[in-house]
């Protein structure tokens, strides 16, 4: 089996302006030939120690995993073992904060942790940042929910069992995890209500590379990151930190060409302003913003394609 993976970390606009670290962290590891985990970890911008926190959850989650998950495990016993990773890391988040006799508060961070092995995805998630599968019949899923108030604000690793979710899907062809600046981009709040709730050209230009090749592969890499890095800093100003992990020896299947043209913003400005309750002024910045970085990414698309 195949798997091609990469990721990108990259500080937003806002850190970089006011000089505060990258508060996403990241970790991946191949398990075995056929089986990769990987976890994503985003610090929560009031937390003044959440960069030491994300980074310690992500590193010991892998690691647990890296150690205890073989291919002979069944579902249920792999599940368990993603929970414990969970406890072990947040375990080291607050053997930390004791360490350095802080409140543990100051190092609050999210945890979204995958175990792919080519076919089916584990998963384990706290927080807002999330897990996207693209499966073989070639759709798009959002397998994670956020867990937040109904105020947004984020339950992080601290609040425990209780606030984790655990679960697995199969026939996957490729993964990604994304911190929140980029996983509401691709499913946007606003098309939860659409037929297809999420923009699929943005999706694919992450995960439907199976036919790359080793030759390809870092320039690809580089160019993600230069897309991520020159997004604007009106519609994406946080960290932005995504692991994807693609089967190359299973593309998925090609749905109808409807499903790849992307949201209409256009119908969806108009159901909004029906239902009333939103200015004009944010809608149509949205739209305006709908069509740059639809212009970048075709930009961008046009480019991949000449590699080929």
């Amino acid at each position: 089996m195949n798997i091609f993976t990469y990721a990108v970390n990259l500080a937003g606009p806002y850190h970089i302006e006011h000089n505060i670290p990258c508060q996403d962290s990241f970790a991946m590891e191949y398990l075995d030939d056929t089986t990769f985990v990987a976890a994503i970890a985003d610090g929560l911008g009031s937390a003044k120690c959440s960069d030491i926190g994300s980074r310690l959850a992500a590193d010991t989650a892998v690691a647990y995993c890296k150690k205890h998950l073989t291919k002979e495990l069944g579902q249920d016993e792999i599940l368990s073992h993603l929970k414990a990773a969970f406890q072990l890391a947040y375990t080291a988040v607050e053997t930390k904060a004791f360490s350095d006799e802080k409140p543990v508060t100051q190092y609050d961070t999210t945890l979204c942790l995958a175990l792919y092995d080519g076919k089916n995805l584990y998963y384990g998630q706290s927080g807002d940042s999330g897990l996207i599968a693209l499966f073989l019949d070639g759709h798009y899923e959002q397998v994670t929910t956020k867990q937040q108030d109904d105020m947004g604000r984020v339950y992080p690793l601290r609040f425990g069992s209780d606030y984790w979710a655990f679960g697995k899907t199969t026939n996957v062809a490729a993964a990604m995890l994304a911190t929140d600046g980029v996983l509401d981009h691709i499913f946007h709040p606003l098309l939860a209500e659409e037929p297809i709730p999420l923009d699929v050209p943005l999706a694919g230009l992450f995960m439907e590379r199976h036919h790359i090749t080793e030759s390809e592969a870092m320039e690809f890499v580089s160019d993600v990151y230069e897309f991520l890095e020159n997004y604007p800093a009106d519609y994406i100003n946080d960290d932005k930190t995504v692991v994807v992990m693609i089967n190359k020896d299973a593309p998925p299947a090609r749905k109808d060409d409807d499903y790849y043209q992307g949201p209409s913003w256009k119908k969806v400005y108009k159901k909004l302003m029906k239902k009333g309750g939103l200015l004009h002024e944010c809608l149509h910045k949205l739209r305006r913003a709908y069509h740059l970085i639809r212009a970048s990414i075709g930009n961008w698309w046009r480019g991949l394609y000449l590699l080929h």
